[in-house]
């Protein structure tokens, strides 16, 4: 029962992980008032979110055989949730990103009224 709780949290805490990262590699230390290095910002955001994502469904899918050895269950490989990951992977960092950077965009419109 312990095991399966330390299962969750930890494709928990990866997943959490792949959601933060890409917003803090592009908030951090970014002050967004040159928008050529903010863009540079946001395509690293999202190219190193996409690859955490597929990270995410190589550790999960990992995890998930780990169980199936150890409850004697017939393990079948499947490439589905890599194939997802690797092709749409890309699609969740970017909303994040931009949605951050529409929200700064307004916020630093707000300020300088």
């Amino acid at each position: 029962m312990s095991e399966d709780i330390i299962r969750t949290y930890a494709i928990n805490v990866l997943w959490i992980t792949s959601l933060m990262l890409p917003y803090l590699l592009f908030t951090v230390h970014n002050k967004f008032h040159n928008k050529f290095y903010t863009f540079l910002r946001a395509m690293l955001a999202i190219i190193l979110g996409w690859i955490y994502v597929i990270a995410y469904s190589i550790g999960a899918n990992a995890i998930k055989q780990v169980v199936l050895v150890q409850n004697n269950k017939a393990i079948i490989t499947s490439d589905a949730s890599f194939a997802f990951a690797f092709s749409m992977g890309w699609i969740l960092p970017t909303i994040i990103v931009v949605c951050v950077w529409v929200f700064f965009a307004i916020k630093g419109k707000r300020n300088r009224v």
